[in-house]
C-alpha cells in the first residue's frame, strides 16, 4: 500500500475539513490489515522533511524547532503529517507480524520531466527551512516503486523514515 495523500494548497485545503486527512487514512488501512489478518503488508508513506523522527534521536537546531513547532500549532496538514509519520513509529516495529512500513520523506518537491539520480539517507543531512534541497516527484515516485518491488531495498529501510534528495 503507498499513500501519496495530501492537503490542497488552498486556504480551505490547509484549514478546512478532513483536518487528519493523512492520519486517519494511514490508521484505517492499518487497522483493515489487522482485522483482515492477512500475511505482512508492506505500507509506505510519503511523508516530509518537516518530520523530525525522535526515535532515531534526529534533533533540530532551536530556530527550527520554533518555527516547526509553530508551523504543528498553526497548519493542520503539517500537524497531520506528524501524526501519521508518529502513528506509524509508535505503533509498529519490525516484528509485527501484519504490517511494515517505510515514510518517505522528501525535500521541497519539483516537478521534473525525467527521473535523475538521487540520494537517500537515514537523516535529513541539510536544514529543511534554512537549507532546503530539492526533490523530483517522479523520484521520489522511483523510490517508492524501488521499496515496493525490490526486497533488498525494502529490507534496507524498513521501518525507517528515509530523506530523499535529487543529486
Amino acid at each position: 500500500m503507498i499513500s501519496c495523500l495530501g492537503h490542497n494548497v488552498t486556504f480551505r485545503g490547509m484549514f478546512g475539513k478532513p483536518h487528519h486527512l493523512v492520519f486517519d487514512a494511514i490508521k484505517r488501512i492499518s487497522e483493515l490489515i489487522k482485522e483482515i489478518d492477512s500475511k505482512k503488508v508492506k505500507l509506505i508513506l510519503m511523508s516530509t522533511t518537516g518530520y523530525t523522527n525522535s526515535l532515531s534521536r534526529e534533533k533540530n537546531a532551536l530556530g527550527e524547532k520554533i518555527i516547526l513547532s509553530s508551523l504543528k500549532l498553526l497548519l493542520p496538514p503539517h500537524r497531520d503529517n506528524i501524526k501519521a509519520a508518529d502513528y506509524l513509529i509508535t505503533m509498529f516495529d519490525k516484528e509485527d507480524k501484519n504490517i511494515a512500513w517505510v515514510a518517505v520523506r522528501p525535500d521541497t518537491l519539483v516537478n521534473d520531466e525525467k527521473e535523475s539520480a538521487y540520494d537517500v539517507y537515514e537523516s535529513p543531512v541539510r536544514s529543511p527551512l534554512f537549507n532546503a534541497g530539492k526533490t523530483s516527484r517522479i523520484n521520489v515516485a522511483h523510490f517508492m516503486a524501488e521499496l515496493a518491488t525490490n526486497d533488498s531495498t525494502w529490507n534496507e529501510w524498513k521501518c525507517k523514515t528515509p530523506v530523499i534528495y535529487n543529486k
